[in-house]
Formats: C-alpha cells, structure tokens, sequence
C-alpha cells in the first residue's frame, strides 16, 4: 500500500491533499487490478508453456506414425496394383477370361470365355494373407451365394446415342 490515509491535513490544505489522497487511492485500485490480471497472464503463459512443451514431446510420434500410415498405405496400393496385372496369370483359370473390376470386387472370370462357352462365372477378390472381407465385400458374396444375382441389359435412347456420336467423335479425331 502506497498511503494509509491515516495522517490528518490542516483546514487551507486539506481540500487539494485530498484531491490527491482520492488520485493516489484510485491508482492503488488501478494497480492491484493490474497486479490480478498480470497475476492471471502469467498462469496462462505457464499453462500455453506446458501445452507446448506437450506439444514437443508428441510431434515427433505422431509425425513418426503418421509417415508410417502412408508409407503402409502406400505399400498396399501398390501391391494391388500389381496384382491386378498378375491375378489373371496366377490363376487356374485362363488369363483371357479375367476382367479386372476394382471396387467391391476386384474383378470377374468369364470362365471358359476364351473358348467362347462361358462354363459360369466367378466374381473374383484378391486377399493377402489372412486379410479379411470387408462388410460390403461379405454382402456382395451373401448375395452371391444366396443366387440373389440377375442380368440387366439397360437401353441407351437412340438420340443419346447419336448425340454422343456427334459430339464425343470430332474429339477423337482431332
């Protein structure tokens, strides 16, 4: 505290001292508003320190796991895109009567197809290891397995046709 307020001033004094007495206790109250909120800064600095010093000490990890979830994803990708050329190859089957599909399924044999008498038809998923189906993967063969499978021929209108042919071949030539 800067001034008690306890000394008393003679009567021609007293009204401008205590002008000053009221400046000097308002500023007290000033700076022990201050003194909270600088109380208060300090705690949140010490609170963002920590927060970084956490911050430090995870980054590496999870830059670390991050680039190895890339790396494996990666691996994977690629592993599948070349098994889309060697799967028709490695199977019983002849390489002519595989088509490559992508998505839920890699792909479909038209066996026998080659010979021109498909024998049946085969959808077809490659898997490493002991990977597993996946949920939609489970549904489709369900599906399958259940003979919940039919054939649909859908119709283009003519003037789509036409249309396409107008516009699509021009580019084509070019």
């Amino acid at each position: 505290m800067i001034f008690s307020g306890s000394t008393r001033f003679n009567g021609t004094t007293a009204r401008p001292q205590r002008d000053l007495l009221d400046q000097l206790r308002d500023k007290q109250s000033q700076l022990e508003g201050k003194e909270g909120e600088l109380e208060e800064s300090i705690q949140e600095a010490k609170e963002r320190e920590q927060e970084a010093a956490l911050f430090k000490e995870r980054f590496p990890r999870e830059v670390k796991r991050a680039a190895h979830e890339r790396i494996d994803r990666s691996i994977r990708v690629r592993f599948g895109q070349a098994m889309q050329t060697v799967l028709p190859w490695i199977s019983p089957f002849h390489p002519d009567d595989f088509q490559w599909v992508g998505g839920v399924i890699d792909g479909i044999l038209w066996h026998g197809l080659h010979s021109g008498h498909v024998k049946r038809v085969i959808f077809v998923e490659e898997k490493a290891g002991l990977e597993r189906l996946n949920p939609n993967q489970v549904e489709v063969q369900s599906a399958i397995e259940e003979k919940r499978v039919s054939f649909t021929t859908i119709r283009v209108p003519q003037e789509l046709k036409r249309l396409m042919e107008k516009k699509v071949r021009p580019l084509l030539t070019e």
